[in-house]
C-alpha cells in the first residue's frame, strides 16, 4: 500500500517483483525444474502465476474501493536469487525508489533488516525504503521518524537528496542518519 500511496504522490508507476528460486526446492541439476509439479500436481511456475494474479485482483479491487491510489501497475516474475534478479530489473528497469517489505525468516526484534534486505540495499544504486510486516504505515505523511543507513559513500548522497525531496513537505518527519561500523574483537 505504501508504494502505491508514494507512486501517486510522485507520479510513477509500480513494478511489482515477485524472484523466485527453483535452486531451493529442487537441485540445480534437474533440467527445468520450474515444471515440476507440487503436492497438489500444479507446477511451481504455474502457483506463483496463480499467487501473482490473485495479488493484483486483491489490488484491484482495493483500487476500486479507494483503499488504494489509482496508479498504472504490472508485475514481473523472474526466477533466480532475489538479490540478482533485483540487481537486474533495477538495470533494466531505473526506478526511482524500491519499497520491500521486511520481515526475516526469523522475524527478530534484534535486528534492523534482514539478511536479503541489506543485500539489497547493499548492492543498489537505488534508493530503498524498506518497510516492516504489518506496519502501520501506508502513506508517506504516516511517517514521523527515519531511520537512513549509510556506509558514509558518495552514492548515498542520492539516496539522501531523494528522501529529503520526496518529505520535504512533511515537517513532522525528521531522519537520523545512521552508520554501523561493526568491529569483531576476537
Amino acid at each position: 500500500q505504501i508504494a502505491f500511496n508514494i507512486a501517486k504522490e510522485i507520479d510513477a508507476k509500480v513494478k511489482l517483483l515477485h524472484v523466485y528460486n527453483t535452486v531451493l526446492l529442487f537441485p540445480s541439476t534437474l533440467p527445468f525444474a520450474e515444471t515440476f509439479k507440487d503436492e497438489s500436481d500444479v507446477s511451481i511456475l504455474d502457483r506463483i502465476r496463480k499467487q501473482m494474479l490473485s495479488l493484483c485482483l486483491g489490488i484491484d479491487r482495493k483500487i476500486t474501493n479507494g483503499e488504494f491510489p489509482s496508479v498504472t501497475y504490472s508485475y514481473s516474475l523472474r526466477e533466480g536469487t532475489v538479490e540478482e534478479e533485483i540487481n537486474a530489473f533495477v538495470h533494466e528497469y531505473k526506478p526511482v525508489l524500491l519499497v520491500v517489505g521486511t520481515k526475516g525468516k526469523s522475524n527478530s526484534n534484534t535486528r534492523i533488516v534482514g539478511n536479503v534486505t541489506a543485500d539489497i540495499i547493499e548492492i543498489t544504486n537505488v534508493p530503498v525504503i524498506a518497510v516492516p510486516e504489518n506496519s502501520p504505515i501506508e502513506r508517506l505523511s504516516d511517517i514521523r521518524h527515519i531511520v537512513f543507513l549509510t556506509n558514509l559513500q558518495e552514492r548515498d548522497k542520492k539516496s539522501f537528496s531523494f528522501l529529503v525531496k520526496l518529505i520535504k513537505s512533511y515537517k513532522e518527519a525528521r531522519i537520523t542518519l545512521l552508520h554501523l561500523n561493526l568491529i569483531n574483537k576476537k
